[in-house]
């Protein structure tokens, strides 16, 4: 089996380390700085603490995170996603920015939470578009188990940013569990930033503020 392995840190895609083969993705998350150590794999890249979640294998052998136990008809995540088939100008949208649900918390067991994807669109049209073709999650309600959702992004002016952050915060509180690990700032114009130079790059259109300890 032929694996393409994707490098993830600051909310960047970093890197491909091999060809695609259309058979399985691994995404290495190192963004874990404030993760339990017990919770963490080890890359198979470099031997780093990180996040693993695998996509794309045939028949949805998707991992448990994305495995639905809904039934023959309930279409798991992974496929929901698979038959939406957008447009990302030259073709149709093969990279999704997404999180499988299950590692940190017991909330929506299974879900795929969508955030972007990579495309030619502004950042806010990329969000209507996936707004269009999923279920819209509502960041003040826990996600439901097994289901596909895209991940809304307020206009902006319509949101106050420090009101927001501290929202999330208490949501943590009220469900018992660090569900929101902080938010991510978006030029609402940006791009989906991909580069293939360092992992030690970042993109000035993106900023992400963690919860302090």
């Amino acid at each position: 089996m032929k694996t393409i392995y994707v490098t993830v840190e600051r909310g960047l895609v970093q890197d491909v380390t091999s060809i695609p083969a259309g058979i399985e993705v691994v995404v290495i998350d190192y963004d874990v700085d404030l993760k339990a150590a017990d919770r963490l794999d080890v890359s198979p890249l470099d031997g780093e603490p990180c996040e693993i979640t695998t996509f794309g294998k045939e028949e949805c052998e998707t991992p448990a995170c994305v495995q639905s136990d809904a039934g023959a008809g309930m279409p798991c995540p992974i496929n929901v996603l698979r038959a939406l088939r957008l447009s990302n100008g030259v073709g149709v949208v093969e990279w999704y920015d997404c999180e499988a649900l299950e590692r940190r918390h017991a909330l929506g067991r299974g879900a795929l939470l969508v955030f972007d994807y990579i495309g030619s669109d502004p950042y806010l049209r990329r969000k209507q578009r996936l707004a269009e073709g999923l279920a819209v999650h509502d960041y003040a309600v826990p996600p439901q188990p097994d289901c596909a959702c895209s991940v809304c992004a307020p206009a902006p002016g319509d949101m106050d940013p420090l009101e927001f952050y501290h929202r999330l915060k208490q949501l943590n509180v009220q469900w018992g569990c660090p569900f929101y690990e902080g938010v991510v700032a978006k030029r609402a114009d940006s791009p989906y930033p991909v580069q293939l130079r360092s992992a030690s790059l970042e993109f000035a259109g993106w900023m992400k503020h963690r919860w302090t300890p």
